[in-house]
């Protein structure tokens, strides 16, 4: 494995994520209005897919969004309603942003997901090549991300300063492409995040 820069595309929306989660916190309307219009030009120039993340427990249950804050344009217009308390806005999944078509080099491909207290999530994914993934947490929070891909693990840690993890890598020429992703909230609150990855 071996460390590169972020892709443009990437880097654009984990800079994204990071300038709404900041105007939230200051409670920005102009900021958040500003994020929303950027992840809309940002899908004009890169189509947005589902990372097509599967559950290593099948039997568990996933956590809802709702209370959380959801790094997507369809969120946004939720928030500024109820001025800016993410407590009451709601996320339509059905009106996010995402291409159709099938994929591309040009891709990003997002997931959300709710970390609960004390506890993980683990899911496994598919790739080849270089792979690129930035998780970005809804608060500035410590939290652990696991990566495994042909015999090797990966172990990397945001702390509460930052708040999110991005990581590069080649993927081995044995692997057959599957990757393990395990995140772990070690605080006492559940924890959304959104995962992007190409």
């Amino acid at each position: 494995m071996q460390t590169r820069e972020l892709l443009e595309k990437i880097a654009v929306y984990k800079s994204i994520c990071l300038d709404m989660r900041t105007a939230i916190d200051d409670l920005d309307a102009q900021g958040i209005r500003d994020c929303k219009q950027r992840f809309l030009s940002t899908a004009d120039r890169y189509p947005i897919k589902d990372l097509e993340l599967i559950p290593v427990n099948q039997s568990a249950k996933e956590l809802s969004l709702d209370g959380h804050i959801v790094f997507e344009a369809a969120y946004i217009d939720s928030l500024l309603k109820y001025n800016m308390d993410f407590s009451l806005a709601e996320y339509d999944s059905h009106s996010a942003l995402r291409d159709i078509s099938f994929g591309t080099d040009n891709d990003i491909c997002v997931a959300q997901k709710v970390i609960p207290a004390a506890g993980s999530i683990e899911y496994k994914y598919y790739g080849s090549d270089q792979m690129q993934l930035v998780v970005v947490a809804e608060r500035k929070e410590a939290f652990t991300l696991v990566l495994e891909s042909g015999g090797i693990t990966r172990n990397l840690q945001a702390n509460s300063e930052k708040g999110y993890i991005e990581c590069v890598w080649d993927m081995l020429p044995d692997a057959d492409g599957e990757i393990g992703i395990k995140i772990t909230n070690p605080s006492t609150q559940d924890l959304s995040c959104i995962i992007i990855s190409n």
